[in-house]
């Protein structure tokens, strides 16, 4: 089972990124998940509407990847984590448990993009305060 955190990292500039740290360490190169176009809860919900037509049958698999150091192919029952570089072996994982990551990923990015993280101001609110 995997275990997550999530978190907002603010440099002192004030930029500010979404951060996906998971565990144990057999899992942590699914951090990756949680960059690029799955940084935002638009390309998080994209992912998972493709991850649901794997469910369903509509697509045989889908790659969940926002780079190349970690590749999810996820199957119906069954997803495999590989990377382009040989860097590990291949893990497997139960689909249910990609779906699960992805939905809370986009529970806290929605929570962070609508401003409701006490303390974080996203970078789209901050001229309302």
């Amino acid at each position: 089972m995997i275990q997550k955190t999530f978190y907002i990292k603010t440099l002192i500039d004030g930029r500010q990124y979404p951060i996906l740290n998971t565990y144990p360490q057999k899992y942590e190169m699914l951090y990756e998940l949680g960059m690029n176009q799955y940084s935002k809860s638009d390309g998080v919900r994209d992912a998972i509407q493709n991850l649901n037509k794997v469910i369903s049958g509509e697509l045989v698999s889908f790659e969940l990847s926002t780079g190349d150091w970690c590749v999810v192919d996820v199957k119906k029952d069954t997803s495999v984590i590989t990377n382009n570089f040989d860097e590990f072996e291949p893990v497997e994982i139960t689909t249910s448990e990609i779906i699960k990551l992805m939905n809370e990923w986009l529970q806290f990015l929605l929570t962070y993009e609508n401003g409701q993280i006490p303390g974080i101001i996203h970078p789209d609110k901050r001229d309302l305060v």
